[in-house]
């Protein structure tokens, strides 16, 4: 019954470990964070690494953005925004500019938190949320969103123009623009283009705010020769 109770556990945990090296090697993004003090100035920065072997686009529009988030006694609660562009010109995309930033396979960011927003931070956790979706998904969704409207507008029945004794030229009424805006597309249940098929990706990091300059001044008085004055010297500690 031992023996058999042992063989249960290791065959328990080496499946745990088969899951987490799937996940793992299925990870489509792999990120870093180094917070690097200098001269009492703080700076952090994000390596954002595309693992996934194909094109990933980041939402980086009105609606959805980076967000760094810390974590209060209530919870984790969103302490700013983060442009994948800024500083960074590789992420601007030719074609999806103004909705999303382009992470090629392979290609590695350098993601800057802006300065205004680290002199506010204090010493604490945060969190980094990057929402993304891949090229394949988002023109997957455009194909069908493409395919529903075709669909949606064939089913428009064939109306016959109305004629009045005050109509305009050929007694044609104006009939209502059938077509479905883009805008239209989107699921009243989704917040954002495409969230169905998005992935959001977290990463928690310490944060340590530069600490104050502290000055403490020893003051050695000595008597010079011939001379009825004293030489001060000064000293400056900074931890």
């Amino acid at each position: 019954m031992l023996i058999l109770s042992l063989a249960l556990i290791v065959m328990i945990a080496f499946s745990v470990l088969a899951i987490q090296l799937i996940l793992w090697q299925s990870a489509d993004i792999s990120v870093s964070i180094v917070s690097e003090s200098d001269n009492g100035k703080n700076e952090v920065t994000i390596s954002v690494l595309n693992t996934a072997g194909s094109t990933l686009l980041f939402y980086e529009n009105a609606e959805v953005a980076g967000k760094i988030e810390y974590l209060s006694d209530s919870g984790w609660v969103e302490y700013c925004d983060v442009s994948y562009t800024a500083y960074n010109t590789g992420a601007f995309s030719s074609e999806y500019g103004g909705t999303f930033a382009e992470l090629q396979p392979g290609e590695n960011w350098k993601v800057s938190v802006p300065e205004d927003k680290i002199a506010g931070m204090t010493n604490g956790t945060y969190r980094i949320k990057m929402t993304y979706i891949t090229e394949k998904n988002y023109n997957a969704y455009l194909n069908e969103a493409f395919n529903k409207n075709n669909a949606e507008n064939s089913k428009i029945p064939n109306v016959k123009p109305e004629t009045t004794p005050n109509s305009n030229t050929n007694g044609l009424k104006p009939i209502v623009n059938s077509e479905i805006s883009e805008t239209e597309e989107v699921s009243m249940e989704e917040r954002f283009l495409a969230e169905g098929l998005s992935e959001i990706y977290v990463e928690t990091f310490e944060y340590f705010a530069p600490e104050d300059f502290v000055g403490e001044f020893s003051i050695d008085e000595r008597d010079i020769e011939n001379s009825d004055y004293s030489a001060t010297k000064a000293r400056i500690i900074v931890d």
